[in-house]
């Protein structure tokens, strides 16, 4: 994730080479329901750790499962799907005639 941002920071010239942030998202999501269904076999197997740090630790993985569930549909859904490629061509053809007029 972190080698994803580090390269996005470096400039559009990149962006081409950045089509796995989808598949990025796919295993982040995949990473949650990891770490839920850890933290409920953690919760019934756990004797003495006190409660209220096993519910916050039984929420966190639900709470950014949601929210990066949302930003993945909003992402990828086909309608967005189809308007960033328009708008990335877009953006590819103007970078196009900055670069001939230099």
């Amino acid at each position: 994730m972190y080698t994803y941002f580090g390269l996005s920071t470096l400039g559009p010239r990149l962006k081409p080479y950045l089509w796995w942030k989808r598949y990025l998202t796919q295993l982040q999501l995949g990473q949650f329901v990891f770490f839920g269904l850890y933290a409920v076999v953690f919760f019934f197997k756990q004797t003495g750790y006190p409660a209220i740090f096993l519910l916050i630790a039984m929420t966190q993985p639900l709470f950014f499962f949601c929210l990066f569930f949302n930003f993945y549909q909003k992402t990828y859904s086909s309608k967005n799907i189809n308007s960033n490629n328009k708008s990335s061509t877009n953006n590819n053809q103007q970078l196009q005639l900055q670069q001939q007029n230099k």
